[in-house]
């Protein structure tokens, strides 16, 4: 370290009364709806894609054991569809009222 130059810390060795990281001043409830939002978001991303391989891959075509999953997911998928749209709407909702 040179002479005179002050030692470089981390967000977290700070003193004097500088906000370090990203989220400094969001509450926990808020990073944990966002989270949230973002999982909802990803269902719902994964579910549309489902519905669009499940429409484009004939089954006569694939293994057997590949024939049960799809049959697993066309049975499952609406519903995944439901709960991701239902925790997307439900998160963006506590959002807005913090």
């Amino acid at each position: 370290m040179l002479a005179g130059s002050r030692p470089s810390l981390s967000h977290t060795e700070t003193h004097a009364p500088v906000r370090g990281g990203c989220d400094g001043d969001m509450p926990m409830f808020a990073q944990l709806a966002a989270l949230a939002a973002w999982f909802g978001v990803l269902g719902m991303f994964t579910a549309s894609l489902n519905a669009v391989a499940l429409r484009l891959v004939r089954t006569d075509e694939v293994p057997r054991y590949v024939r049960r999953r799809m049959r697993w997911w066309s049975t499952h998928n609406p519903f995944l569809m439901l709960l991701s749209t239902a925790l997307t709407i439900t998160a963006l909702t506590c959002l807005a009222t913090l």
